[in-house]
C-alpha cells in the first residue's frame, strides 16, 4: 500500500521485486497508475521480464497516453495558471464515477515506453450494455431503448439549441454541434428507475 499523494514508486516496486512477486494485482486510480507502470518499465518490471500486471479496467481509454497528458495539461495551466494540475476530461464525456478526475503528476515516461510496460498485462471490466438483441424491462430490446434514447436526447439538444439562441448573453459553449454519444452509465440509470418504480409498485 502507499498513499494516494505519493509520486515516487520506486521504493514500492523494489519491495515487491525483493520479496519475489511476480504476479501484481493493483486497485488504484489512474493517476498512480501512470507513475506505477512507468516505474515498472524503468525498474524491469514488466511483463518482458516475466512479471504480470493486474490492472483496473475502469480508466479512460487514454489513461496511459503520457504525450497527450503533457500537451493537455500544458495547455490547461496555459490558460489556468492559479491552477495546480488540470482536469481530466475525456473526449467522450465520460461521467467520472471515481475520485481521481485530476492529470495530477506526470511521470518521466513517454507513451511508447508506457505501452512497452502495459504490454501483456490483464484487467476485468464489467459490461455496460447487454447484447443489442436482448429484451428489457418495457419489452423492448436493448437496441431499441439505445435508440430511444438517441432521440430524446437529439430532440431535448434541438430545443435547447434554440432556447440559447434566444439568449445572446450566453456565450457558454455546449459543444452542441458534436455528434449525439450515449454514456456508457445510462444503462445504470434506465435499471435504477426500473427498479425504484417496481420497489414503489411492491409497497
Amino acid at each position: 500500500k502507499f498513499p494516494k499523494e505519493a509520486t515516487d514508486m520506486s521504493m514500492y516496486l523494489r519491495d515487491l521485486k525483493e520479496r519475489g512477486a511476480k504476479i501484481i494485482i493493483g486497485e488504484f486510480y489512474a493517476s498512480s497508475a501512470r507513475l506505477i507502470m512507468c516505474e515498472a518499465y524503468k525498474s524491469g518490471m514488466t511483463q518482458k521480464q516475466g512479471y504480470v500486471w493486474f490492472l483496473p479496467g475502469w480508466f479512460d481509454d487514454r489513461w496511459y497516453d503520457i504525450d497527450w497528458l503533457r500537451r493537455v495539461k500544458n495547455k490547461t495551466e496555459a490558460w489556468h495558471p492559479e491552477n495546480e494540475s488540470a482536469s481530466f476530461i475525456s473526449d467522450g464525456g465520460t461521467i467520472q464515477m471515481f475520485e481521481d478526475s485530476e492529470v495530477g503528476v506526470l511521470p518521466p515516461c513517454t507513451t511508447s515506453e508506457m505501452l512497452q510496460a502495459l504490454h501483456g498485462h490483464l484487467s476485468l471490466i464489467h459490461a455496460n450494455f447487454a447484447p443489442d438483441e436482448n429484451v428489457v424491462l418495457g419489452n423492448r430490446t436493448v437496441y431499441e431503448w439505445k435508440q430511444s434514447l438517441k432521440q430524446k436526447m437529439s430532440e431535448t439538444k434541438h430545443d435547447y439549441k434554440n432556447a440559447q439562441r434566444k439568449n445572446s448573453n450566453n456565450n457558454i459553449d455546449f459543444k452542441l454541434d458534436h455528434q449525439i454519444k450515449l454514456n456508457k452509465y445510462s444503462g445504470y440509470v434506465y435499471d435504477a428507475v426500473w427498479l425504484y418504480a417496481q420497489a414503489l409498485h411492491t409497497l
